[in-house]
């Protein structure tokens, strides 16, 4: 999966690093990853811009991630630890074709952040009573130092 921190991530790591503010952001909260049927209008998308999959036994799925490491290269990152499931879907159509996920702070509806979107290389779908899943380590969040 290609992916990019979202404009509002960014600015959290800044206030974050610098002390300016207290972020929203802690150690118990939960990341949540969705997916999309359409691409994302912008690069600093709002939750309620994003067309979402609807689908019967669809819904946000929670990330647990493994703590940041970072390479002889000055590249930080961090992945899922842990496989992601969605489904099964049991309605008639199964889960329409999704080319685009994202991570964001909310389980559900239009109240949270989105913080990464991602392409994915290859589009995902599942047929009736299907699951599809995002195996360990393919849901790769990074950042770079040049130093």
């Amino acid at each position: 999966m290609s992916s990019g921190l979202t404009d509002s991530l960014e600015r959290y790591v800044l206030d974050f690093v610098t002390g300016r503010v207290t972020p929203h952001y802690t150690a118990s909260h939960t990341i949540y990853l969705g997916l999309l049927t359409a691409t994302p209008p912008s690069t600093d998308p709002t939750l309620a811009a994003l067309t979402e999959v609807v689908a019967t036994g669809y819904a946000r799925q929670a990330v647990t991630w493994t703590a940041p490491s970072t390479d002889v290269n000055g590249l930080t990152t961090a992945s899922n630890s842990l496989a992601v499931q969605f489904g099964p879907f049991t309605g008639v159509s199964g889960l329409p074709t999704c080319t685009w996920g994202f991570l964001t702070t909310a389980s559900s509806g239009t109240t949270g952040d989105v913080i990464n979107l991602m392409q994915f290389g290859v589009p995902l779908s599942a047929p009736q009573n299907e699951t599809v899943q995002a195996d360990v380590g393919s849901i790769l969040l990074s950042l770079f130092s040049a130093s």
